[in-house]
């Protein structure tokens, strides 16, 4: 082991060992001591969404068909394709 702190291996190891463990618990020891208490954790429990039944999910198909229909319409008129509004345009419908 000695050899790979020095080539020629005449260093002592085991005081560089002994120094460097010293060192690390004196770190340890004092980031332990340094540290505080880590504080209370409140953690907030959400409730879980129900499943819908057919009902439920039925109305809500039925009202995103027409949210969708109503920005299919709104599209038209502004692409003036609107079917009504050309017929009353025309003088079609009253």
């Amino acid at each position: 082991m000695s050899e790979m702190l020095s080539p020629c291996g005449l260093s002592d190891a085991a005081a560089v060992f002994e120094t460097l463990q010293a060192r690390l618990r004196e770190i340890a020891a004092v980031r332990q001591a340094a540290t505080a208490p880590l504080p209370d954790v409140t953690v907030e429990v959400r409730p879980i969404p129900k499943m819908p039944d057919d009902a439920e999910a039925a109305a809500c198909v039925s009202r995103m068909q027409a949210e969708a229909q109503r920005g299919v319409d709104v599209a038209a008129v502004h692409n003036g394709l609107d079917p009504q509004r050309v017929a009353k345009l025309l003088g079609l419908l009253d």
